[in-house]
C-alpha cells in the first residue's frame, strides 16, 4: 500500500510540474489590467500599458505578500531597479494582494520606485497570463513578445540574463540606426 501511495505522489508531482508555467513564450504579451496602480502618479499610469512600453524591455513579476517564496525573492527583486537604472527597461510587480498588504512588502524590500499593479480579481495573473505559481517572472521584449517565463526566485539569474540579452539586442539595433547616415543628395 505504501508503494502505491508513493507512486501516486510521484505521478501527481510529475503532472503538476509539467504544467507549472504557461506556454506563452514567443507570443504577444497580454495587456495588464490592474484595478489600481501603486507608486505611480495618476497622470503617468497610462504609460504603463504594454502598448506604451513598446521599445522597452519589461520584467513583470507576479507575487503575493506573505508567501515564503515571495519573501525569499524580495531581496533579489530589490536589486533590479538599480541594476538597470538608465536603461530602457521597466520593472513591474503585479499582485492579487490588497493595497495595505502589498505596501508592507514594498516597504520591507524598498521597492517604492517600482510600479505595482493591484490585480485583485486575478484578471491579469490567472486569466490573461495563466500564472498559477508565485513568484513568477515574465520578460517581455521591446516588440511586446514574451521572451521568458519562470520562477522569479529560483531562476532569478536566468530571468535577468534574458532581460540583458534583449536589452543588448535593442542597443545593437539602435546603435546601427544611429551610425547610419544617408548619403548626400548631390
Amino acid at each position: 500500500m505504501r508503494c502505491l501511495t508513493a507512486a501516486a505522489g510521484v505521478f501527481c508531482t510529475a503532472i503538476l510540474a509539467a504544467g507549472k508555467y504557461p506556454d506563452i513564450v514567443g507570443k504577444p504579451a497580454p495587456e495588464l489590467l490592474p484595478a489600481k496602480w501603486l507608486n505611480v502618479p495618476r497622470h503617468r499610469q497610462k504609460n504603463l500599458s504594454l502598448k506604451a512600453l513598446r521599445g522597452r524591455v519589461v520584467i513583470l513579476v507576479f507575487l503575493r505578500e506573505g508567501s515564503e517564496s515571495c519573501d525569499k525573492a524580495g531581496p533579489k527583486l530589490a536589486t533590479i531597479p538599480q541594476r538597470f537604472k538608465g536603461k530602457p527597461l521597466t520593472f513591474i510587480i503585479m499582485t492579487r494582494d490588497r493595497e495595505g498588504e502589498i505596501k508592507r512588502y514594498i516597504k520591507r524590500y524598498k521597492l517604492t520606485s517600482v510600479p505595482v499593479g493591484l490585480d485583485l480579481a486575478s484578471i491579469t495573473q490567472k486569466h490573461r497570463y495563466g500564472i498559477k505559481l508565485i513568484p513568477t517572472g515574465v520578460v517581455i521584449d521591446p516588440d511586446g513578445i514574451v521572451a521568458w517565463v519562470g520562477s522569479a526566485r529560483l531562476k532569478f539569474d536566468e530571468m535577468l540574463k534574458v532581460a540583458e540579452e534583449k536589452l543588448k539586442e535593442t542597443y545593437d539595433y539602435v546603435e546601427k540606426i544611429e551610425r547610419f547616415r544617408p548619403p548626400p543628395l548631390c
